[in-house]
């Protein structure tokens, strides 16, 4: 197995936001009381970062640096409003600082322009009008093209999930949300990035909460988890999936009996990891972590890790699954809040960090081979 560098972001109360780096074998730096942050050596650097809010966001810039965004609104006591830069080395970026009103929950990397889309509960950036959706250059300035007025969500977040197709041409967003430029769109919808408009043909209906959207390999299909119970007047509990052409419902219908809050493709693009709350997929048990064929209607593999509690976020690499959540045992194994699993078997790797807390959000940097990870947690 590859050897893969962890970079971990925390929030704790008081909040402080701390990268640590974790070794694939038999090495573990951990994190002292001191709140250190380390740098990305074999000998870690004391480097201070906190935040005085919640972090939910990450994105992972082309250049190793990092994108976050949550509810703060200031990083080692310098004012940063729900969004920050953070150098490859650890320091927070002086320059970049586009400053948000209200919370941002989503982050989508444009690696082709170094820019970044950012989604939540906002609806001011850098003192322009930007309602829950906004484009950010790398220099930390607003996309004036791009402002879709995405309306407020309804009992939950408006904007939860973002994902941009590799070429950058379309943006799919999903949330809370019921309306769009002061017309109907409700929970997902997907826009042109060169100006912000709505691609009117493409029209899914879900009927309750998307939390997360995977687009698949070969770019014709939209995978959507959530809250929702049904698709454009169809059924479809918690997953579904549309055609990127018009958003018409295919036939996969998995079937989970509670909340999907996370989706992640597998190596080969021919199954679906899920992560949430549920404790069954099509009537058969899988206890909050299952995989999906996506060759036919959504029916399940073998594959079955059973953690005993909910699943917040899954990665792949290579043929390595990373599962962040609130569980603390996969198979009968103990695993304190994030686990690397065999996608061969389901069975947990070697690999255990041991996190005191919630994992909510991960991504990984597939050229520096990091996994980064979100959360309350502290390294133990």
């Amino acid at each position: 197995m590859k050897s893969l560098k962890h970079i971990f972001i925390k929030h704790t109360v008081p909040t402080v936001l701390v990268f640590g780096v974790l070794f694939l074998g038999t090495y573990l730096y951990f994190l002292p009381k001191t709140q250190a942050v380390y740098t990305i050596s074999s000998t870690p650097d004391n480097i201070n970062i906190s935040a005085n809010g919640g972090i939910y966001a990450i994105a992972v810039a082309p250049d190793g640096s990092a994108y976050i965004g949550g509810s703060f609104t200031s990083i080692n006591g310098v004012t940063r409003n729900r969004i920050a830069h953070i150098n490859s080395d650890g320091t927070l970026d002086a320059s970049w600082d586009p400053n948000l009103n209200n919370t941002v929950y989503a982050l989508a990397m444009n690696s082709t322009d170094d820019t970044v889309y950012i989604g939540g509960d906002f609806t001011s950036v850098g003192g322009l009008t930007r309602n829950r959706l906004a484009h950010i250059f790398s220099d930390g300035s607003v996309n004036s093209n791009f402002n879709p007025n995405i309306g407020a969500g309804v009992n939950a977040p408006a904007v939860l999930s973002l994902a941009l197709t590799p070429d950058g041409n379309t943006l799919y967003v999903g949330g809370g949300f019921t309306t769009v430029a002061g017309s109907a769109r409700n929970k997902v919808v997907a826009f042109n990035t060169s100006d912000g408009t709505v691609k009117t043909n493409w029209l899914p209906v879900p009927n309750a909460l998307v939390t997360s959207i995977v687009i698949s390999n070969d770019g014709n299909t939209i995978y959507l988890g959530g809250g929702f119970t049904g698709v454009s007047g169809l059924p479809r509990s918690r997953l579904a999936s549309v055609n990127t052409s018009d958003g018409t419902l295919t036939s996969w219908n998995p079937n989970a009996n509670l909340r999907v809050l996370s989706l992640a493709l597998s190596s080969s693009g021919n199954t679906l990891y899920v992560g949430g709350w549920f404790t069954a997929i099509g009537g058969i048990a899988r206890n909050y972590i299952a995989e999906i064929n996506l060759s036919d209607n959504g029916t399940l593999t073998s594959w079955n890790p059973i953690a005993n509690n909910y699943v917040y976020t899954l990665k792949t690499n290579d043929n390595i699954i990373y599962a962040g959540g609130s569980f603390t045992s996969i198979g009968g194994q103990t695993r304190n809040r994030v686990a690397a699993i065999n996608t061969s078997d389901g069975l947990s790797t070697d690999w255990n960090p041991s996190l005191s807390a919630v994992v909510y959000s991960s991504t990984i940097d597939s050229v520096r081979k990091r996994l980064y990870l979100g959360g309350d947690f502290n390294i133990t």
